[in-house]
């Protein structure tokens, strides 16, 4: 049975800022990560709050526990837990790499009426990033409270990340996001101060899952789109470098002067773009003709095996 978005709602927490009296008193948004109430979040949501307070299903809570020794600012994380049993906690997932669909979800601010929607973000729109300075990504750089949580992250630290070209709404802060594909939640969601987003991943905090007792499935080659299967073979093969691409697409029958992306530095985005708008447009003969010549330099072994789990996948004949 697959996991979507009507389970996820079912570990959603709410974020409550204790000091503002407007309607819209969301700080952020949370989502449960083990079945006795102990939830994940952004730090940068908790850092100015002079108390915590959330609501889970309908309930509020107003005895929440910051979590230090599983918490980390550096990376802009931050575990609590309120008392309760059974509460629904989300498959945990660490991908190598993001190459399905997305649905980012959480409490944004200014889209109070429609919620619960969520985010819909597609896979050519994610990349992952360098390392992000935690700081930089923090809007307010003053505390002047002193609960132990009202404290920035260290100015030299950072933290690994899948970036989103495009924006999320104030307040979707801390929330999941679920591959689609792959029926779980693969990170937490950073609404940056830019027009791009970050997806804050698991790497980042792994002895504190572990602490946790919380294992989180690394994701096989076969649970990979098909597609990124082939993006992956064709950066390997390195019939994509730049002195072979106008051949390449003459090849497989497209025409290379119609590709905005033809002259890109880097082979692997170049490839990365070609797959892609293939696919996007429907050019599955084109598809299968790329399998073809990787077929070449491919004879046996591994790769092999992911190249017909690719065709098979394209229904190439």
């Amino acid at each position: 049975m697959s996991y979507d978005i009507d389970e996820l709602k079912k570990s959603m927490v709410k974020i409550i800022n204790p000091d503002t009296q407007n309607t819209t008193n969301t700080a952020g948004s949370g989502f449960i990560i083990r079945s006795d109430g102990y939830f994940i979040t952004c730090h940068h949501v908790i850092y100015r709050l002079s108390s915590l307070k959330v609501e889970y299903q309908g309930q509020v809570y107003d005895d929440v526990q910051w979590c230090e020794a599983l918490s980390n600012p550096d990376v802009d994380i931050a575990i609590l837990k309120i008392s309760l049993s059974g509460a629904k906690a989300v498959p945990i997932i660490n991908p190598q790499d993001v190459s399905t669909s997305v649905t980012v979800y959480g409490f944004p601010q200014e889209r109070a009426s429609n919620f619960p929607d969520g985010f819909d973000f597609p896979a050519q729109n994610i990349r992952k990033s360098a390392s992000v300075k935690t700081l930089s990504t923090y809007k307010y750089k003053d505390i002047t409270l002193t609960n132990s949580w009202n404290k920035l992250p260290e100015p030299t630290s950072t933290f690994e990340a899948y970036r989103i070209n495009a924006p999320v709404d104030s307040g979707t802060s801390g929330g999941p996001v679920l591959a689609d594909n792959l029926s779980g939640v693969v990170g937490v969601i950073q609404s940056s101060n830019s027009n791009e987003s970050y997806v804050i991943r698991w790497d980042n905090i792994t002895e504190s899952l572990k602490k946790l007792e919380l294992d989180f499935n690394m994701v096989s080659k076969k649970q990979k789109e098909p597609i990124q299967i082939l993006i992956e073979l064709l950066q390997l093969s390195n019939l994509a470098i730049f002195s072979e691409r106008r051949g390449l697409c003459e090849t497989i029958g497209i025409q290379p002067g119609k590709l905005s992306f033809l002259t890109l530095t880097s082979d692997d985005s170049f490839t990365t773009e070609l797959v892609n708008y293939l696919h996007r447009v429907g050019r599955k003969q084109a598809l299968c003709k790329l399998c073809q010549q990787l077929e070449s330099v491919f004879p046996e072994g591994e790769q092999t095996d992911d190249l017909a789990f690719v065709k098979a996948s394209l229904n190439c004949n």
